[in-house]
């Protein structure tokens, strides 16, 4: 299983978001617990199975 943290400024975004975008992160969380990174990830070490959210909200303000 992979530990997600979620920043604390990403989670400040998220809590602005309407209620369905968050049910949607919460699914999107609980999935990549459970399988890991899909789209878009670095993996530093094999062993350590972490991954952080760093950014919540529209395309635009994206750091990617």
């Amino acid at each position: 299983m992979w530990e997600v943290k979620i920043r604390k400024k990403t989670l400040k975004n998220l809590l602005k978001l309407p209620m369905n975008i968050k049910v949607a992160f919460s699914f999107l969380k609980n999935d990549l617990e459970s399988n890991g990174p899909m789209a878009v990830w670095e993996i530093k070490d094999k062993t350590i199975k972490l991954m952080e959210v760093t950014y919540v909200g529209t395309h635009e303000k994206a750091t990617y």
